[in-house]
């Protein structure tokens, strides 16, 4: 294992988001995007940390009347 401490880099610029406006005001658990958010970016983390490789990463993000409801990294092939 390395001892250094990295971080694969999050290019927010390069997110994308769709937004579904349904008209039925649906609830949505709280913070359910943030947290999908917070554990795929902790897998990053456990990954850089534990390998040293870093791996530019955005998101693509779903929001459904105005919530964020979940944000997916899209998977990329690593050459």
């Amino acid at each position: 294992m390395y001892s250094e401490s990295a971080e694969a880099v999050y290019l927010k610029s390069s997110d994308k988001t769709n937004s579904i406006n349904t008209g039925l005001n649906l609830t949505i658990p709280l913070n359910l995007g943030e947290k999908t958010f917070k554990l795929q970016e902790n897998v990053h983390d456990i990954i850089t940390n534990s390998t040293g490789l870093e791996v530019d990463h955005y998101y693509l993000c779903l929001e459904i009347d105005g919530e964020k409801v979940i944000g997916i990294d899209p998977a990329k092939g690593m050459f």
